[in-house]
């Protein structure tokens, strides 16, 4: 039996972790942060789902295998990854928006992908790397809402039949909704960093 934790503390993720050691779930910040939810393993074609509680999760498998992790609990975000003993998450807060068609032919999409980077730093990577996508459902009425990891981000709203809109800098917060407002079929104006999905 091999024990896989969920935590914020970068600090702790690495290394292996031997049945029954116990280690503590860590914030960086005094949101609240025990995680519940469902961690899903992949390798291949097999596919295994495993409860997480307060952080913890209990893997009775090969840790050693190449299993590819997603993390599904609310209020709670992580890149897909390759499992390890400790892995870091997010908080998350919310982005909305709605998409206005330029004519009333225009169809709507049924769902697009959010692409996300951190702004850029001129010494450090930041922590959501290039080309991190989310998944978001679209209404009958164009508006549209997903969570995302709570902090400064650089977002592109790409969406079928749509141009492609860009937004520096958003800063979302923890259980926070963040209004990025209508978006129609303009070209954005101004200033513009390449981001690429």
């Amino acid at each position: 039996m091999r024990h896989i934790f969920i935590s914020l503390l970068a600090a702790l993720a690495a290394g292996s972790i031997q049945a029954g050691l116990p280690i503590v779930t860590v914030c960086r910040t005094t949101e609240p942060c025990d995680v519940h939810g469902t961690l899903v393993l992949r390798d291949g074609s097999e596919t295994l789902e495993i409860a997480v509680q307060r952080g913890k999760a209990t893997l009775d498998d090969d840790v050693d295998r190449p299993w590819e992790a997603e993390l599904r609990a609310p209020g709670f975000w992580m890149p897909k990854q390759r499992l390890a003993p400790t892995l870091e998450v997010w908080r998350t807060g919310t982005l909305r928006g709605r998409f206005i068609p330029a004519a009333t032919d225009q169809p709507l999409p049924s769902s697009f992908q959010l692409v996300l980077e951190s702004p850029p730093h001129p010494t450090q990577h930041g922590p959501i790397a290039r080309g991190t996508t989310v998944d978001c459902a679209v209404a009958e009425n164009g508006a549209w809402s997903c969570e995302v990891p709570a902090m400064a981000l650089d977002v592109i709203v790409r969406a079928r039949t749509f141009t492609p809109h860009y937004k520096w800098d958003v800063t979302v917060k923890p259980a926070a909704v963040t209004d990025l407002g209508t978006l129609g079929s303009i070209v954005p104006t101004g200033p513009m960093r390449v981001l690429e999905a």
